[in-house]
């Protein structure tokens, strides 16, 4: 997901992250969750983001988090609810734990990011962010 929207909440520990189009967390690379296809935003995808959701459209399938199964949705908000919202928590998480979800490109998706996310929680941790 992506903060360009003033009016979306973002619960995350990296919400300034997010919020700020010069992070590296928008030149990260990220997974579609739909088809699976690798991508690297870019400056113009912040502005074509989807209206309802806010996330990246896949540049392949055009997808996003409203392309998804009400159950996949929901698998994500979980996970976000519990490790997205404590450095220590996202510092420890083990991405073979999380449960499978219907479409594996949205476990495979989250994994890529949380992998980011994780690694910056330790940074944050040990004193090493930039």
């Amino acid at each position: 997901m992506v903060g360009s929207n003033a009016d979306v909440l973002i619960r995350c520990i990296r919400r300034t992250c997010i919020e700020d189009p010069e992070d590296l967390y928008h030149y990260e690379s990220h997974i579609c969750f739909v088809c699976g296809a690798e991508f690297e935003p870019s400056p113009e995808m912040l502005k074509q983001v989807c209206e309802v959701c806010h996330w990246y459209k896949c540049p392949t399938c055009g997808g996003c988090q409203c392309s998804l199964s009400a159950n996949d949705q929901a698998w994500i908000e979980s996970v976000r609810n519990t490790y997205c919202q404590g450095i220590d928590l996202m510092a420890s998480l083990r991405l073979e734990d999380l449960p499978d979800t219907e479409n594996p490109h949205v476990k495979e998706g989250l994994g890529m990011q949380l992998r980011f996310c994780r690694r910056w929680a330790i940074e944050q941790i040990r004193g090493t962010a930039p």
